[in-house]
């Protein structure tokens, strides 16, 4: 009796695991070219015990998914109407389908060895829609779908660096793939994140020099997240290219230093940059308020004069002057005695306020900028009561 139990306990497996495949095989007849519906339909699959570890569900899934698209992009060739988002969500489940395929197509033989069943339809498949994730990915951001569209493009990534596709993909030269990787940190951008935006920026220029604009972008986020040390690290990287039009990439790693306290490092740099470029008013602007900073303000004045000396136009270095000026006159009132504030107030601090405010016009004159237009104004305010002129 036993040995009979036994038995058709057998033949009840053998049944339920035919019947399984059979339902997979209908899925697949019933549902070609329609990804929607074969993930649909293909549910009960994924969790039954006889197939949910096979991968040949998956793999139907997938397929359908690739021929969904494949059908959409040719009537889209034509010229005929095609909801471009629909497409691309089929090329991308197909993806994701097919992938989990193949981490599960495995065959044991009648010899007890391991061998594949799907993987190789799905290398091919997968590596013959190479171009089309980039394409889904302009699909989705023209829909402002960025984060499909950032994960479009990772596929993209992903791909050129999988050596199972090593033979059967054209990996772009690295300049295409700075693109696509700068696409994605947009995308990372427009979403708000900020850490994935900044690591794609670092990935960009991990293939090596690129663009000025990648580099500002970069910069912009990293001070946005206070993320000093990557500051630095993309100024280093741009200084070599982009260092002699543009002296903020230095600027920047000076004010990291000032902000860590580290004050001998910016010391030096800025008067290795002005021992180059002595001409240029942005780096004794910076000198002035790194010796503000230090609480070194008499010679903070004489780096802002010097600014201005060698570009009078300079509206930033003008501001500073002026402030620095009117900062020295509320000094000296401040350590006035009453019995000389008078005499002193006359003789001293009413021809520096004089002489601010005179500065201060200029810089207003050639202002364009709203913001510093408030600063001026503002100490323009103050200039004014002191001397009595509201």
């Amino acid at each position: 009796m036993k040995k009979i139990a036994i038995l058709g306990l057998c033949l009840a497996f053998g049944l339920g695991a035919s019947a399984q495949v059979k339902f997979v095989k209908e899925v697949e007849r019933n549902t070609k070219k329609n990804y929607p519906e074969a993930l649909k339909q293909m549910q009960p699959a994924f969790t039954n015990p006889e197939t949910a570890n096979s991968a040949y569900p998956y793999f139907v899934v997938g397929k359908a998914g690739f021929e969904q698209f494949d059908e959409n992009f040719a009537k889209k060739q034509l010229g005929m109407p095609v909801n471009d988002i629909d497409m691309s969500d089929a090329l991308m489940g197909g993806y994701d389908y097919m992938m989990k395929a193949i981490a599960l197509d495995t065959v044991v033989d009648a010899k007890g060895k391991t061998k594949t069943k799907y993987s190789k339809d799905v290398l091919n498949t997968v590596a013959g829609h190479f171009n089309d994730y980039s394409n889904a990915a302009v699909y989705y951001w023209g829909g402002e779908q960025y984060k499909k569209a950032y994960d479009a493009w990772q596929v993209y990534v992903d791909l050129s660096k999988d050596a199972r596709f090593e033979k059967l993909i054209q990996v772009p030269v690295d300049t295409m793939m700075q693109n696509i990787v700068f696409n994605q940190a947009l995308a990372a951008y427009n979403l708000q994140d900020q850490k994935a935006a900044l690591g794609k920026f670092m990935e960009v220029m991990a293939y090596g020099p690129a663009k000025k604009h990648v580099y500002d972008y970069a910069l912009s986020v990293a001070q946005a997240i206070d993320a000093n040390d990557t500051i630095i690290d993309i100024c280093e990287k741009a200084m070599p290219l982009f260092g002699n039009e543009d002296s903020m990439y230095l600027i920047n790693i000076i004010n990291v230093y000032n902000k860590k306290g580290d004050y001998a490092n910016a010391d030096r740099m800025i008067d290795e940059a002005i021992a180059k470029d002595g001409t240029n008013a942005q780096l004794w602007r910076v000198k002035g308020y790194l010796q503000e900073y230090q609480e070194h303000p008499d010679d903070a004045l004489e780096s802002y004069k010097k600014a201005v000396e060698v570009n009078p136009e300079f509206v930033d270095g003008l501001y500073d002057y002026a402030r620095s000026i009117y900062n020295k006159g509320m000094r000296i009132e401040d350590a006035t005695s009453q019995a000389e504030y008078g005499r002193v107030y006359r003789e001293q601090i009413i021809p520096m306020y004089k002489q601010a405010k005179e500065i201060l016009e200029k810089a207003q004159s050639l202002c364009k900028d709203d913001h510093m237009e408030d600063q001026i104004v503002k100490l323009m305010d103050n200039l004014n009561y002191k001397l009595g002129q509201e």
